[in-house]
């Protein structure tokens, strides 16, 4: 697993999918190994794959809110906004705190088409969830980029920075 992931920061995608793939064959890495393949695959935009990765990953720990909220991101992805929203719903019932599902769940509703209205309380509701903190925003893009979504990531952090009356700013949003 670690050395799959050294591969991975690295670069070496290749080789970091081959030692994470070996990782899956022993029980105490294999919710974790799968969570991160589904990421790998994911940047590559192999889909089928990555939804493959995340379901076995959630099999065994149902309880990583992380591993759901990537499972709403590939559903988004995919399409299925409806799906993905329901998603972010049950995990924000479980971890209320879980800023990442809440950003989803925006993303979905916006892609899918959501009136002005409802998609304003959604962001005023994510603002309030993050404090108006930029360390939250930057945390949210790295899950993006980390699945291969740069543009919502991008996104995430123009937001920071246009908020800027009332975040606190990080000089790395910039």
């Amino acid at each position: 697993y670690y050395k799959g992931m050294a591969q991975l920061r690295l670069g070496d995608l290749k080789d970091a999918e081959r030692c994470l793939n070996r990782a899956t064959y022993g029980l105490d890495w294999y919710a974790i190994a799968h969570f991160e393949l589904a990421q790998l695959t994911a940047i590559q935009n192999r889909l089928d794959q990555a939804w493959e990765h995340i379901n076995k990953s959630i099999e065994s720990n149902g309880y990583n809110s992380q591993a759901h909220a990537v499972k709403a991101l590939m559903l988004i992805r995919m399409g299925r906004y409806d799906e993905a929203i329901e998603l972010t719903r049950t995990n924000l019932k479980a971890d209320p705190l879980d800023l990442f599902s809440k950003q989803l769940q925006v993303t979905a509703a916006e892609a899918s088409g959501t009136e002005d209205v409802l998609l304003g309380a959604l962001d005023a509701e994510l603002l309030e969830m993050t404090r108006a903190d930029a360390e939250n925003h930057i945390e949210m893009a790295i899950r993006f980029a980390n699945c291969g979504d740069y543009a919502d990531a991008v996104k995430v952090l123009e937001l920071s920075a246009s908020e800027s009356e009332q975040m606190t700013v990080s000089p790395l949003v910039y």
